[in-house]
């Protein structure tokens, strides 16, 4: 058997081999799904893990990641619509977007979207409608 950091143990999956003489937990967007492992392997784009992780989560729609450790909700104004999202899209024009959302809402008739994140009614003269 490998000699691994706890004499003939080999270090559990969600750890790797630092040195001879400990295991050390896989950090935040890495894991190692083997016994043994000397290192720990990135997370693939879109997914995320937490500190000690055996895989990786991929973030749902309505969020995205671009380090790895933590999937965040897309803004007020963006949306998501995929699985493993690395950012959010902006709504289209005449769309609002609440925090977290997968889709983008059309503005109902007689109201204007305003900064993609609310629909202001229509008062007449100045207004964009």
């Amino acid at each position: 058997s490998q000699q691994g950091a706890l004499g003939c143990d080999k270090c559990q999956p969600g750890t790797y081999e630092r040195g001879r003489i400990k295991c050390a937990y896989c950090n935040s967007g890495t894991y190692s799904d083997k016994a043994g492992s000397s290192e720990c392997k990135a997370c693939p784009k879109g997914s995320v893990s937490f500190i000690g992780k055996t895989t990786c989560n991929v973030c749902q729609p309505g969020t995205y990641t671009m380090d790895g450790m933590q999937c965040y909700n897309c803004l007020a104004g963006q949306y998501s619509n995929k699985v493993g999202a690395t950012e959010c899209q902006s709504c289209p024009t005449g769309t609002i977007a609440l925090g977290g959302a997968t889709s983008c809402q059309t503005c109902p008739r007689g109201t204007y979207e305003v900064n993609h994140v609310l629909c202001a009614k229509c008062w007449g003269f100045g207004t964009p409608c």
